[in-house]
């Protein structure tokens, strides 16, 4: 049998990537197994889920203290390009419709979503590991350490994620001071929560056994291999105040599939992508990158991390 081993000392979580190898011999394991996840957002939590009901022995690493990342720590409540999707993301949608906690199929209740995202991992037979380490060796020589989970505007500056991130609280609570200075129905309006970290749009991705294109979203790709269909439109936001909120930059998209080589990683054979990070260009980035294929890649690449590591 395949194993990994986790490292007894090591930094927070990391995003969504998976690992199934042979054993590390470069540090003491503290526990072994055969796949690790590294992120507990849509994608994440989906391998985790998929490579445990496999029967893979499986961790699950999340920074936060819930798991779903975008989903309930960065208060985006709702799930985009769903409709298409089944397998984990269905059974999801149907658990929370159960509990009452959805104004539509995709608009949901984030503390609700906290508690099904658990749910779904400890019937799987796994339990997530909160602010665990994460330093694995995956081919002699090369070890992935990562430190933190996301970073934006830019993706790779610390310091200017931090200022963002302040800026963006001080602007929520401007705007809701704003509103209790009107008074009447605002006058005892106070803010409940924010968003533990900025949302993340654009960051870095590994390079794969295929790069999804532009083309690929023009003429409605189809692969052999294919994980998913995206149905969402090319989203692309401004890079700047001076440039439209959002517009589809002259690109309409057509249902196009995500081919399961652009989770596979070029370099290393243990290593898959799910999400973000998977290997494309920026144009379908734009466009893939919404949590309901998300979710469907990690439980594309959870099977496929467990079929190989009890193979």
């Amino acid at each position: 049998m395949i194993k990994r081993a986790l490292s007894a000392s090591a930094a927070a979580a990391c995003p969504q990537f998976l690992f199934a190898g042979k054993e590390n011999q470069s540090v003491k394991p503290a526990r072994e197994f055969d796949v690790i996840v590294c992120g507990g957002g849509p994608a994440g939590w989906a391998a985790a889920v998929a490579s445990a009901r496999k029967g893979a022995n499986t961790a699950l690493i999340e920074q936060q203290g819930c798991l779903g990342g975008i989903w309930t720590s960065g208060l985006v409540c709702l799930i985009l390009d769903w409709r298409n999707k089944g397998g984990l993301l269905r059974e999801l949608l149907a658990a929370l419709d159960k509990t009452g906690a959805q104004d539509a199929p995709h608009l949901y209740d984030p503390e609700a979503m906290k508690f099904a995202l658990d749910s779904f991992c400890a019937a799987a037979g796994m339990s997530p590991s909160y602010s665990s380490p994460s330093l694995f060796q995956i081919r002699d020589g090369w070890t992935v350490f990562m430190v933190n989970h996301e970073f934006a505007v830019p993706c790779d500056d610390a310091e200017m994620y931090t200022a963002h991130t302040v800026a963006a609280r001080a602007e929520i609570n401007k705007m809701a001071a704003a509103l209790r200075a009107l008074g009447g129905v605002w006058k005892n309006m106070r803010l409940a929560l924010t968003a533990s970290h900025l949302g993340i749009r654009e960051g870095r991705r590994l390079r794969g056994k295929y790069e999804i294109t532009a083309e690929d979203v023009a003429r409605e790709a189809r692969f052999e291999d294919a994980v998913c269909r995206v149905e969402y439109w090319t989203d692309i936001h401004g890079l700047d105040a001076s440039s439209r909120a959002f517009s589809d930059g002259g690109m309409k998209s057509k249902p196009y599939d995500i081919p399961m080589r652009a989770l596979e990683s070029a370099d290393f054979s243990n290593l898959y992508m799910a999400g973000r990070c998977i290997s494309g260009g920026f144009i379908p980035h734009a466009s893939y990158r919404v949590t309901g294929n998300a979710a469907a890649m990690g439980e594309a690449v959870g099977k496929k991390a467990a079929a190989r590591s009890l193979g």
